[in-house]
């Protein structure tokens, strides 16, 4: 498999595995159209915030820009 940038990605996260593109730091990525664009599966999640005895959880969303074409 042949793979090339992409705008606004970034490309240096992208590694071939098993013949398909996965981002360096989060693994697997979709193909999101027919004709190959690939990107990263989207990361988030929440942080637990301790202050005395009460607890909450902060959302923390992180994007990556992984991404290429495939060809």
């Amino acid at each position: 498999m042949n793979i090339e940038p992409i705008s606004e990605s970034d490309f240096s996260l992208v590694e071939i595995r098993n013949n398909t593109p996965h981002c360096i730091n989060h693994g697997a990525m979709n193909k999101i159209t027919a004709d190959g664009f690939w990107r990263c599966i989207s990361v988030s999640g929440f942080e637990k915030i301790v202050n005395g005895n009460s607890v909450s959880h902060k959302h923390r969303e992180t994007i990556c820009r992984a991404g290429c074409k495939s060809f």
